[in-house]
């Protein structure tokens, strides 16, 4: 390194923090965190020495007493820093400095107390761990990924959820992931929604308290499951998974108690498939892709995640298939079956109703007139083809009881008999 190195950190530090006065470069925080302006927001609940020990230089991201001397990667701002600098850069590069830096760990990063020009050069050098003397400050919540000051408030929206709902109780904070400002609002108007209008005491709100955070984990993992599934981070790709599924509670929020979270999820998709060009092309693509390599288990274990079908009515016998099986009866389940329950009930099902009504009133019983009847091809073949013929048909009660199916089912042999539809076969006795 020669004797130019400082000026040349000094011009990329400027560059990086101050932007040169151009607009459109200023939307990129690049000044170094402050320690002390964390702490206004997020106030720590105590500390720990952690003793000495190798800290990756990546997560070194502030500091404590000196962050307005550097930029947001630790490059020098000001010309005084130069006597200084270079000096410890030379010591550095002879292996004459042997102390330890002394930080503070906030929220899973690092913030310098004593080494800060060492810090510097060995950003500035590559260097990838340095030894630190660890003193830990315990706060509620970690740091957003890639944390800037343009972060802050992220950062307080997330402990307002901390304190006020009880989404970390069902969701670990490292499974939610990270989000924007507005995702975090979006939560914390969802739990006030759907869990904070209860006033109960002592063992009863307990027990309320253990029921919501297992509904709320059961929401969550069954939504995030599905924008996996359908690989919403190519139709999204500025948004993490948290962002997305966010934005899917919002439209849930906006719809009301007529829809469900997965006809949000569902909507969401396609009004923006309509809008977003190419991507929703890249989309589709991979959305076909990741449905042509799934394993028919994986597709049992996610219809399984989704409709909550074993918990809800344990004991179900629900037969095995391939993945075109599990994709009718999620088809089924969670977008033609609601708007069925919907009208008889003049209000949205709730989750158990409709997996109750479904299983009770269209699954077990079809399934049980498949096995009086005798038909001999495969009963996911029979089911899906003779729940298409019905559907088609608009005249057929929307909420049938076992009579209803059984005269449907002899309009459906009859329209196969003629000749219509060769649907499905029957081979040991009449109806």
């Amino acid at each position: 390194m020669n004797e130019r190195s400082f000026d040349s950190a000094l011009r990329k530090g400027r560059h990086e923090a101050f932007h040169f006065g151009v607009p459109a470069l200023a939307r990129r925080d690049g000044r170094l965190l402050s320690l002390d302006e964390l702490t206004r927001v997020v106030k720590p609940e105590g500390e720990s020495w952690l003793g000495v020990v190798q800290v990756a230089v990546a997560c070194i991201v502030g500091s404590e007493g000196r962050a307005n001397d550097f930029s947001r990667s630790f490059l020098p701002l000001s010309d005084s820093l130069e006597a200084r600098w270079t000096t410890v850069r030379d010591l550095f590069l002879a292996g004459s400095i042997a102390q330890a830096i002394r930080v503070c760990e906030y929220g899973g990063g690092y913030f310098v107390r004593d080494g800060n020009h060492r810090v510097s050069v060995a950003k500035t050098h590559g260097v990838e761990f340095m030894d630190a003397e660890v003193t830990r400050l315990v706060i509620p919540v970690r740091l957003p990924a890639e944390m800037s000051h343009g972060k802050i408030p992220v950062l307080a929206a997330k402990l307002q959820v901390r304190l006020q709902t009880r989404i970390f109780d069902s969701v670990p904070e490292e499974r939610l992931g990270d989000g924007n400002l507005r995702s975090w609002s979006i939560l914390q108007a969802l739990w006030a929604r759907e869990y904070g209008e209860e006033t109960l005491e002592g063992d009863q709100a307990v027990a309320r308290t253990e029921q919501l955070v297992t509904e709320f984990r059961i929401l969550h993992d069954t939504v995030r499951a599905l924008i996996r599934r359908q690989a919403l981070h190519l139709l999204f790709p500025e948004k993490s998974e948290l962002d997305i599924f966010a934005d899917v509670m919002a439209l849930w929020m906006r719809l009301g108690r007529e829809a469900t979270p997965v006809e949000a999820l569902i909507r969401l998709v396609r009004t923006t498939e309509r809008r977003r060009g190419i991507l929703s092309f890249g989309h589709v693509v991979s959305r076909t892709r990741r449905w042509l390599l799934s394993t028919d288990a994986e597709e049992r274990r996610l219809f399984l995640q989704v409709s909550r079908l074993e918990s809800i009515r344990p004991g179900v016998a629900l037969h095995e298939g391939d993945k075109r099986w599990y994709t009718f009866l999620a088809r089924q389940l969670m977008r033609w079956h609601p708007n069925e329950l919907r009208k008889r009930l003049g209000r949205p099902p709730f989750q158990d109703e409709l997996v109750t009504s479904w299983y009770d009133g269209l699954y077990a019983p079809a399934a049980e007139l498949y096995e009086e009847q005798g038909f001999s091809v495969p009963f996911p073949t029979f089911y899906t083809r003779w729940m298409t013929w019905r559907r088609r048909r608009k005249r057929e009660a929307l909420l049938p009881t076992r009579e209803d199916l059984a005269a449907n089912l002899q309009a459906y042999v009859s329209t196969r008999k003629r000749g219509r539809f060769m649907l499905a076969r029957q081979v040991r006795r009449p109806l």
